[in-house]
């Protein structure tokens, strides 16, 4: 199989789609399951495929599902009508999409009245969203499976030998250990330190770094899960949990020593070329970065960063064919259609398919009414359009704004004084 042959989905996309949910990237999850080959997958495979699926699905449907009712609530009928419609979309199993159906029935009888677009305090669509907490089942569904089984449906995301141990763990611990999968990362925190002292080893200190983690106090996360792997070396999901946030927080040079030696046993391979990637990027090493970058991608990797990395290096060399196989593959994200933005930017550099990337510029617009950086790409791609009457008016109105970043602010400051040389 070619480099990038395997981007798009094999059988061997399976523990990435387990890892992902394990690790709560539901939006990165469902993107991983629609690449995947399912007529390759063995029937104890397809099983397992089926079960993940429809737990990323339905977590970002029922995000979806919540702000929706909730901007119901407040009287933005639009778009909550776009976060249900998203849900409808999103959800896997039956209940909740009868569920959202109700819900789509109810706003369809309101009447449309004018509202204010309120300024969005988080991502405005769950495939872009923070990790959501609620569970995908409410105990009042009547199919809530029993806790054995549903203790067995979240380790079955876990590698093998980690998830035998957590089932010899006390009830207690489970209950915690269920908690933070299923109802709120604090009140599972404060079940998980109830646990006797003997209980306290590598995998009590893995949860609570990661609960730690999404619950935003990450110097504490850090601290438990060097704990976790002073404790046992060899426990890979805290050691990739740890690498992810040292990374995340420009860190790199931190977890370097760690990728390699992971990368020496052969553990997790495509992860580590992944985050090597990133990690040289942070250290001006872009040759070695789009190095890692590929053979992350070579060995299976779906993860976006990964993908942009190697999408920018390879069009700043000048392989502009392979670069745009690479932005297309990125999900469309948001609620709209069309190209993604990303996607849309490269055509915009490249000076090519200029209707599409205005409409997916203008599609961003609707989605993220307060960013700049769409009404710049919207004024740039009217422009390169010869529409310069209102490419012009619009990027002036764009550099008014205070909110623009400094390197996109350079972007079309260029371009309003190469207009007024010309």
């Amino acid at each position: 199989m070619g480099l990038f042959g395997r981007l798009f989905g094999s059988r061997d996309d399976v523990p990435a789609l387990r890892k992902a949910i394990a690790q709560h990237r539901f939006a990165d999850a469902r993107l991983i399951a629609e690449e995947i080959n399912v007529e390759a997958l063995s029937s104890e495979e397809r099983t397992e495929f089926d079960e993940l699926r429809t737990e990323a699905g339905d977590r970002l449907a029922r995000l979806n599902l919540e702000e929706g009712l909730g901007l119901q609530r407040s009287g933005d009928r639009v778009r909550a009508l776009e976060h249900l419609e998203l849900a409808l979309e999103q959800a896997i199993s039956s209940d909740l999409g009868k569920e959202v159906k109700k819900a789509l029935k109810g706003i369809d009888k309101e009447p449309i009245t004018p509202t204010a677009v309120k300024k969005a305090t988080g991502s405005s669509c769950g495939s872009c969203a923070p990790t959501p907490s609620t569970a995908p089942m409410s105990p009042d569904d009547g199919e809530l499976p029993d806790f054995d089984s549903r203790i067995d449906l979240v380790l079955a995301s876990y590698p093998a030998d980690i998830a035998e141990r957590y089932q010899s763990k006390s009830q207690q611990f489970k209950e915690a250990f269920l908690t933070a999968h299923e109802v709120d990362e604090a009140t599972a925190l404060k079940l998980l330190k109830q646990v006797p002292a003997d209980e306290k080893d590598d995998l009590f200190d893995f949860e609570v770094g990661s609960l730690l983690g999404r619950l935003g106090k990450v110097p504490e996360a850090m601290k438990y899960l060097k704990m976790a792997l002073n404790k046992n070396p060899d426990h890979l999901l805290a050691a990739e949990t740890l690498i992810t946030i040292q990374v995340s927080r420009k860190q790199g040079k931190e977890a370097l020593a760690r990728l390699e030696e992971m990368l020496a046993k052969g553990q997790d391979p495509s992860f580590c070329h992944a985050q090597l990637a990133s990690v040289r990027m942070q250290m001006n090493k872009p040759d070695q970065a789009l190095e890692h970058a590929q053979q992350a991608l070579a060995l299976g990797n779906t993860d976006p960063q990964t993908t942009m990395i190697a999408a920018n290096l390879l069009e700043k060399k000048g392989d502009v064919k392979t670069a745009e196989t690479l932005y297309s593959s990125l999900s469309v994200g948001g609620c709209g259609g069309g190209a993604n933005v990303y996607l849309a930017e490269f055509w915009l550099r490249q000076n090519k398919n200029l209707a599409k990337t205005l409409d997916s510029f203008n599609a961003a617009c609707r989605q993220e009414p307060e960013n700049p950086r769409w009404k710049l790409r919207v004024a740039q791609t009217y422009i390169a359009r010869r529409w310069e009457k209102q490419g012009l008016e619009l990027l002036q109105k764009v550099l008014s704004d205070p909110t623009l970043a400094p390197e996109l602010r350079a972007e079309g400051e260029a371009l309003l004084a190469n207009k007024a040389q010309s």
